[in-house]
């Protein structure tokens, strides 16, 4: 009988909170923002346990706006995914 897959999870953890995973979230992050347009910026959360995240939104009220009224984090994400 084959042996059953068991993960490693501490291993996953530990490659998702890696300095080599966060610098490139870091770098989608920031490219992302400057698609997105003028007064968006990346933000890092290391908040959660196991994994880092990487988050777009807005710097200024300007560019709250325009992405309430416009979409322009969702519009830039679509072209994205084609």
């Amino acid at each position: 009988m084959p042996k059953k897959f068991r993960p490693d999870v501490r291993g996953f953890n530990q490659v998702m909170k890696s300095d080599a995973t966060r610098a490139e979230l870091s770098r989608l992050g920031n490219q992302f923002a400057a698609e997105v347009g003028d007064g968006f910026e990346s933000v890092s959360d290391n908040r959660h346990p196991w994994v880092a995240r990487e988050f777009v939104q807005p710097a200024t009220p300007a560019a709250h706006r325009a992405n309430a009224r416009d979409k322009l984090i969702m519009r830039a994400l679509g072209k994205r995914l084609g």
